[in-house]
């Protein structure tokens, strides 16, 4: 086993002279034209030096070879690295499953390491932050299936997802990670047990900051005042949240599922998106991701659920106190007919889009508010 010389001979006897045996069996099985995949624990080695004597015997196997990564593969590192790496020594049958998908013959290729649920190992002394892994690992697996099904769309074959860990393991389940398998469509669906709080808070914290808006206007009496800290505010909240997008992959996401807790979290957001007179998608994308573990596409779907919510009870609220705006029918009509057939069109798109290409485009359009934010705090200013 490479530069570790560690063998799983010290396992048992049923151990004993497996590497002869497995290229043995392989060899009798696997032809040029077939594909094997591996899904993890492929060497002992810590280091990509040290798992070359490993690879270059999988490299020398018949068929071509992808791999997993698995709990035991201390020596994967970036896919840069490993493609580097296989150039120099000459590997050319290898390739990784990793955030991404494959076709095959017959097959598209998903998956990814997974994770298992084990109240057990939780109480134990050194325990895994379980659903801190659990949620990265999902993100992976939703990357790698949202691959896979452009692959699939494209070529009609069916979807096979591989991961290291079973989702089912010692009568316990990693309810998230099979939810996501079940899914037939893939598509991203509304998270209803958690993002309904979510949504009530919202909805609420959305009267709330309405209310607060209103206080802080007439004590200022001034409309540039106003309008120039809801810029500055918008201004640094976006860039938050663009830099945020930008480094997500090295920031550990949560899972929450407290009620009381979404409650919270939908009324601060209610509060932020009323004050500041938008509707809250890009905050609401960065919370959903940071605090729920969704990807983009499934943060957008559960955005807009939020959204609805919030934007239902500010206009209930407005006509109760007889605040709504004077506004011509014609330009209203436009707006809800417009606004409609974007949601449409930007549903297909959006089945089409990986998530990394959502992400991509959510950058482009968070680099335009601010643009546009810079511009209204340039005119407010002018009003002071």
């Amino acid at each position: 086993d490479g530069k570790t010389n560690k063998s799983m001979e010290v396992f048992g006897s049923r151990w004993k002279d497996y590497t002869s045996r497995l290229e043995k069996n392989w060899r009798a099985v696997v032809s040029d034209t077939d594909t094997v995949v591996v899904p993890g624990d492929i060497s002992w080695a810590l280091t990509l030096e040290e798992a070359k004597c490993d690879l270059r015997f999988l490299d020398s196997l018949p068929g071509r070879k992808i791999l997993g990564k698995g709990n035991h593969d201390f020596w994967w590192t970036t896919m840069k690295k490993h493609e580097r790496f296989f150039e120099t020594e000459g590997i050319r049958t290898i390739s990784f499953l990793f955030n991404n998908a494959h076709e095959t013959e017959d097959f598209v290729l998903a998956g990814s390491r997974g994770w298992y649920n084990d109240p057990a190992a939780v109480k134990s002394p050194n325990p895994s932050d379980f659903s801190k892994v659990t949620a990265r690992e999902l993100g992976r697996l939703k990357t790698s299936l949202d691959a896979a099904r452009i692959l699939s769309d494209k070529s009609g074959k069916e979807i096979l997802a591989f991961l290291h860990f079973p989702p089912v393991w010692n009568g316990e389940t990693s309810e998230d990670i099979v939810s996501l398998l079940s899914s037939k469509s893939g598509e991203a669906k509304i998270d209803k047990q958690r993002t309904t709080p979510l949504a009530i808070g919202s909805a609420v914290g959305g009267v709330v900051g309405k209310l607060i808006f209103d206080v802080i206007k007439k004590a200022a009496d001034s409309d540039g005042i106003v309008g120039t800290a809801q810029s500055i505010i918008m201004i640094l909240l976006t860039l938050g949240v663009f830099l945020y997008v930008l480094n997500k992959k090295r920031i550990a996401t949560n899972n929450v599922k407290s009620t009381l807790v979404c409650i919270s979290i939908g009324l601060i957001l209610g509060i932020l998106s009323s004050f500041l007179g938008i509707g809250g998608g890009p905050i609401n994308l960065a919370v959903l991701y940071l605090f729920f573990s969704m990807n983009t596409k499934t943060a957008a779907l559960n955005s807009l659920y939020m959204i609805f919510f919030a934007q239902t009870a500010s206009l209930i609220f407005s006509f109760a106190y007889s605040s709504v705006p004077e506004t011509d029918i014609l330009t209203l009509a436009i707006m809800i007919i417009s606004g409609v057939t974007g949601g449409y069109v930007g549903r297909k798109i959006n089945k089409k889009m990986s998530s990394k290409s959502v992400d991509t485009l959510f950058c482009c359009m968070l680099i335009t508010i601010v643009g546009i934010s810079i511009y209204n705090l340039f005119k407010y200013i002018s009003l002071i």
